[in-house]
């Protein structure tokens, strides 16, 4: 059955929300129509966007507060109430079937309005967690697009009780984030020295270049077992890029590093960590990508910041000019949550240009990183928190997207202690409540 949705103007934002929340998240059909006379005469279930109900019934009345029927950006704060316990934006005073505007609020949560309004860049050039508005009015921790499309859903049935509705399912999908395939294998004899020297620990690294101690960073062959047996294909981001103070890599070009990608790829998926320098310097993303797939043989469509240095809407443009369709770098580094205020892939729009892209994000709601420092070594407060993330996206249908590192699990220096903490998580992980 179709939806038909009234307003008075529609717009490419317009549009764009109403496919992410009743498209792509309800599988429902609709269609816009500005004819109030069209609208009437319908006998289809309707929803009123705008300023005053049209029909007597047969709708959903939601007032608008506006966001979507513009086209510039401009400076605003939304104002933040609560809703059957969910936080909503853009709360409205008059007398709608729904006491906020889903829409202009789904709208600033996804289109990542904020960062494109002037703010102070933390050191790395990012957009600090803290400046967000779901940090400051706390909300980080919950996904609320998806609570509000769940809000939607539940009003939907309600007035239109023959509508039927896409099934919502948890999934989990474990992501690594590759830096360096080695700590000490196969590293260029000055970077091996100095390191050497730094750490004061020549002899235990000697033994690792030599091939009689297995090197700690080279864990694929433990992330293999641990998740082939579940059908998960963990998906891998591998840094390619030229070596420099935030980028530690051992080249594609040893053959060691080349076989690990290739296999990883066989069992699991492969994409790009595009270095530090890219950021700053975007012509190498292009060559950084086309030397990933040289070693692979294939095309690389997906990728992921390196430093979570994401930049709106800079960073996924250059992805767009370069053939990257899939980015993994919604998230924040230093706080677990929802960037975005949902767990489930959707398309970026470019608020710039005002139009819906061939980009599809891939959020993610915590990283090993923030959990350390948040924890430390507190093994039983990371996996209560990974719980308390995970019951809340299996609450709402979405995808538990989580970043770690190959390093993390090489119970090594700070990490000692996490191998055994993700292996327990894990199973809790796969099979939810």
């Amino acid at each position: 059955m179709q939806i038909l949705i009234y307003t008075e103007k529609a717009t490419p934002r317009f549009t764009y929300v109403l496919d992410e929340l009743l498209k792509e998240r309800m599988g429902l059909k609709y269609e816009v129509v500005t004819d109030k006379q069209d609208y009437l005469q319908s006998f289809l279930p309707g929803i009123c966007y705008g300023r005053a109900r049209v029909r007597k019934g047969n709708e959903i009345y939601i007032p608008a507060a506006g966001l979507v029927l513009e086209n510039e950006v401009k400076e605003i704060v939304p104002e933040v109430s609560v809703f059957e316990n969910i936080p909503v934006l853009f709360p409205v005073h008059e007398n709608g079937d729904l006491p906020f505007d889903i829409f202009s609020a789904a709208f600033y949560m996804l289109s990542r309005y904020e960062e494109y309004l002037p703010f102070e860049q933390d050191e790395h050039g990012r957009f600090p967690a803290a400046l967000s508005l779901a940090h400051r009015k706390d909300f980080l921790e919950v996904p609320v697009v998806d609570s509000w499309a769940l809000i939607l859903e539940k009003k939907l049935i309600t007035v239109f009780p023959g509508l039927s509705f896409r099934e919502k399912e948890y999934r989990f999908l474990p992501t690594f984030d590759v830096d360096q395939v080695f700590a000490v294998q196969d590293k260029p004899v000055m970077r091996f020295l100095g390191g050497s020297l730094k750490a004061g620990d020549f002899a235990a690294r000697w033994k690792i270049r030599r091939g009689r101690t297995k090197d700690p960073f080279d864990t694929f062959a433990l992330i293999r077992r641990l998740h082939e047996p579940t059908g998960l294909k963990p998906f891998f981001f591998f840094h390619t890029g030229k070596w420099g103070k935030f980028d530690k890599s051992i080249s594609p070009e040893k053959e060691s590093v080349r076989q690990v990608i290739r296999e990883c790829n066989t069992w699991g998926r492969v994409g790009l960590h595009p270095s530090y320098r890219s950021h700053d310097e975007p012509e190498l993303l292009r060559w950084e990508k086309e030397r990933l797939e040289k070693v692979l043989g294939c095309t690389v469509t997906a990728s992921r910041q390196h430093f979570i240095r994401l930049r709106l809407p800079e960073t996924y443009r250059r992805f767009l000019e370069v053939g990257i369709r899939e980015d993994y770098s919604m998230g924040f580094p230093e706080l677990p949550g929802f960037r975005a205020g949902t767990s489930r892939p959707f398309r970026w729009f470019d608020l710039q240009h005002n139009e819906t892209t061939g980009l599809t994000v891939y959020p993610f709601a915590v990283m090993d990183g923030a959990l350390k420092k948040k924890y430390g070594s507190k093994g039983e407060e990371v996996l209560r928190s990974l719980s308390i993330l995970q019951q809340k996206i299996e609450n709402t249908g979405g995808w538990f997207v989580q970043l770690w590192h190959n390093h993390t699990l090489s119970d090594q220096d700070d990490w000692q202690g996490w191998k055994h903490l993700y292996e327990e998580w894990l199973e809790k992980a796969i099979h939810g409540k």
